[in-house]
């Protein structure tokens, strides 16, 4: 059987800020989500926020996420 992929925070952080960008309201926990990616931005060294806003950095994080579990699916096919 395959393996569901992980929830993309950084995909979910993402669509959050879009939602609030667009005068949406957020949970607690919503916020909280949004932090926990920011971390990651901070840790893997993303351009600042003057450099490069923050919804982008935390789309191409997300894409590198989605092409690491893409290929996760593709090794377990070979392996089954």
């Amino acid at each position: 059987m395959g393996r569901e992929p992980m929830a993309n925070i950084y995909r979910q952080a993402k669509q959050l800020l879009d939602r609030k960008d667009a005068g949406g309201e957020l949970s607690w926990e919503e916020f909280q989500l949004i932090k926990t990616a920011e971390l990651a931005l901070i840790l893997r060294g993303c351009p600042l926020p003057e450099d490069m806003p923050e919804a982008e950095c935390l789309e191409e994080l997300a894409k590198s996420v989605e092409g690491e579990n893409n290929m996760e699916v593709l090794v377990g096919k070979d392996e089954g």
